[in-house]
């Protein structure tokens, strides 16, 4: 659910007037694979990061991780509030501000 993700993310910009840089410059829509792409690669996360799970690229599920281990997903229905290693299959951990 990279668009779910990437709409937090877009508001978080949009509030301090940043331009989009979740996925392609001012391109206004996107997937796992272009927020791969972009950002950078953490492996500690911190709130507001991306979460990608998956097998292999370009990733099949995206959470905002919160702090306190914890991410944001949507799905299944619903929001949820999960354990950030509620998947196994954590992909990547991407940073974008």
């Amino acid at each position: 659910w990279s668009s779910f993700v990437t709409w937090w993310l877009w508001n978080g910009l949009d509030h301090f007037h940043m331009p989009d840089v979740v996925n392609h410059p001012n391109w206004r829509g996107g997937y796992t694979g272009t927020m791969l792409m972009s950002g950078w690669r953490v492996s500690s996360p911190l709130p507001g990061d991306a979460v990608i799970y998956g097998s292999g690229w370009p990733g099949e599920h995206t959470a905002l991780y919160t702090g306190g281990g914890l991410v944001v997903s949507h799905g299944g229905p619903g929001v949820h509030l999960l354990p950030m290693r509620y998947r196994n299959d954590v992909l990547a951990i991407r940073r974008y501000i």
